[in-house]
């Protein structure tokens, strides 16, 4: 038996309508507005035909006022004029990021955090028997052991290098050439492997988060002035 969508969520004291499209939570343009801090659902509707052009049919959509079944693209005009418009978890993050209230980037967080998350399974999974913290412990734990192997087997190269050193007399270019053609398991090469793997992943984190703080400010001064200054 599949698990239903709830029909109402809170966020920050608002309740919220789900609309249940196809097993995924939609939001109607009015309680998008609530939730965002907007007293007038057309402040919504400007900022959204500001940037119509960044939507796709499954971030937006218009329905009859009965739920029924979404218009045709060329009917998804007006907002309210032909139906109510929706939004998907997309497309309420995407308003919320065009958004400059004071309770948007709150908002962006709950959708990726709890509205995207309600998507109707297939079946019932099993139960989670690792919590939350059990988890961070593992990861912490694994990334730590990998280090050690990691100096392990370099702190084994080191030696093995200045005993081939000294035993055969090696200059450097010499020494670095037996090094680089040293045979050893497949096990402690990818082992190494990982290890710059797990470092690139950290050093691309840091830089999205700096390009998503720049795209917010670029954003911002776009709201204020009225003119697009990053073509996306």
């Amino acid at each position: 038996m599949n698990a239903r969508l709830p029909s109402f969520l809170n966020f920050e004291g608002t309740d919220l309508t789900i609309i249940d499209r196809e097993g995924k939570p939609w939001l109607s343009a009015a309680d998008l507005a609530k939730a965002l801090g907007y007293s007038d659902t057309r402040r919504l509707s400007v900022l959204f035909y500001r940037h119509k052009d960044e939507f796709t049919d499954d971030m937006t959509q218009v329905i009859d006022s009965s739920g029924a079944p979404k218009l045709s693209t060329a009917e998804n005009n007006d907002l309210g004029k032909t139906g109510i418009r929706i939004f998907s978890p997309r497309g309420c993050h995407l308003i919320a990021m065009l958004s400059r209230t004071n309770r948007a980037k709150t908002f962006r967080q709950w959708v990726l955090n709890v509205l995207e998350n309600l998507q109707q399974p297939q079946s019932l999974p099993p139960m989670e028997t690792i919590g939350p913290k059990t988890k961070i412990a593992i990861e912490e734990r694994a990334q730590s052991l990998t280090l050690r192997q990691f100096n392990n087997l370099k702190h084994r190269l080191k030696e093995t290098a200045k005993r081939y050193i000294e035993e055969k007399d090696l200059d450097d270019d010499q020494a670095a050439k037996l090094i680089r053609r040293l045979e050893m398991p497949d096990s402690q090469w990818l082992m190494i492997e990982r290890h710059r793997l797990w470092q690139l992943t950290h050093e691309l984190g840091e830089i999205a988060k700096s390009a998503q703080y720049a795209m917010e400010k670029v954003q911002e001064l776009e709201e204020e002035t009225g003119v697009r200054l990053w073509s996306r």
